[in-house]
């Protein structure tokens, strides 16, 4: 059977890297982000028995302004971390996660959100 699983987060990440007050700032944030994406996974139902080795992710972001693009990929950094640590996939580099697709679509302020899908892919042989 191939592992698939999606959900939304109601909150925005940081598009820039330089925003963090400190390092205690970024770590909290950082943490904060892990946490809230391993909830989603468990509410989602849950991680996979094994994390994946090859995986197709596609991360779109609802928000009033459109990003630069760098920016956009920069965002779903600590969501893509936060998989990891969920056991979702095994790593965020590009042999386990290729080239995630990255989308923005407008939505009205204050009703920000990401939407995250991940879905198995077949090993190559």
């Amino acid at each position: 059977m191939t592992y698939s699983i999606a959900f939304d987060l109601y909150e925005l990440p940081k598009t820039q890297p330089d925003t963090f007050p400190n390092r205690f700032a970024r770590t909290n944030y950082r943490k904060k982000w892990h946490r809230w994406v391993w909830e989603s996974v468990l509410a989602a139902g849950g991680a996979p028995a094994a994390p994946l080795e090859r995986a197709a992710v596609t991360c779109v972001r609802h928000s009033a302004r459109e990003p630069d693009p760098d920016n956009l990929a920069y965002s779903f950094k600590v969501v893509l971390d936060g998989l990891k640590h969920a056991g979702v996939i095994r790593d965020d580099r590009r042999a386990v996660v290729g080239a995630p697709v990255y989308i923005w679509e407008w939505t009205k302020p204050k009703y920000g959100r990401i939407t995250i899908g991940v879905r198995e892919e077949p090993r190559e042989q």
